[in-house]
C-alpha cells in the first residue's frame, strides 16, 4: 500500500498495521462463525432455549435477578 494522503511515514504505517488487524479478526470470525452454523446444522449445538436462565435477565419475571441486565 502507498503512502496515505496526509498522514506522515509513521502513521501510515500503523494505519495500514492496524487495516491489516482488521482484516485478521474479520477473517477470524467468519471462520468461527462457519464452524459454530455447521454445528449447528449437524446438531452439536443445543439451538434449545433454558427458559430458567433467560428469566434471570426480564423484570418481572420469575427467577429476575435484579441487576442482571
Amino acid at each position: 500500500m502507498g503512502r496515505r494522503q496526509g498522514l506522515g511515514e509513521q502513521e501510515s504505517r500503523v494505519f495500514e498495521l492496524l487495516l491489516q488487524f482488521h482484516a485478521d479478526e474479520k477473517y477470524q470470525a467468519d471462520k468461527d462463525n462457519g464452524i459454530i452454523k455447521e454445528k449447528l446444522r449437524l446438531g452439536e449445538i443445543s439451538k434449545t432455549i433454558n427458559a430458567d436462565k433467560k428469566n434471570r435477565h426480564i423484570k418481572g419475571s420469575r427467577g429476575y435477578i435484579d441487576g442482571r441486565s
